[in-house]
């Protein structure tokens, strides 16, 4: 997937929890989403609200980070659940990133079918 077409998705499918996303378009995505959304829109949301809304804003403009997450881990057949264990310190960070360099289940899962185009062959 090209950079042009990742940074698209990436905020096109901010809310989308459901399907699956290829390595290349989470790697691409997480390139131009993070930047953006803690380099540039957080500080500028923390200097100008109150700490509270800050916090909740500062929240609210990561779903779509941890959408991209949860639609890698299904690309892996796996819960997007499992976002959750990134919150142990290390371990899980470590787990996490394992899993996101990680092939994806070729063919249709258990979240549907296979984002990468079927003239693709990756060896096993």
């Amino acid at each position: 997937m090209k950079i042009i077409e990742s940074g698209k998705y990436f905020f096109t499918k901010a809310f989308d929890f459901k399907s699956r996303v290829s390595r290349s378009e989470y790697w691409w995505g997480y390139l131009i989403g993070f930047p953006i959304v803690f380099f540039a829109l957080f500080p500028i949301l923390v200097a100008i609200l109150p700490q509270q809304i800050g916090t909740l804003v500062s929240w609210l403009i990561s779903i779509p980070l941890i959408s991209l997450m949860v639609r890698r881990l299904h690309d892996l057949n796996k819960s997007g659940w499992w976002v959750v264990l990134g919150v142990i310190p290390i371990i899980g960070n470590i787990i996490i990133l394992i899993w996101m360099c990680r092939r994806g289940t070729p063919g249709s899962n258990s979240y549907g079918e296979d984002t990468l185009p079927p003239n693709i062959k990756l060896n096993p």
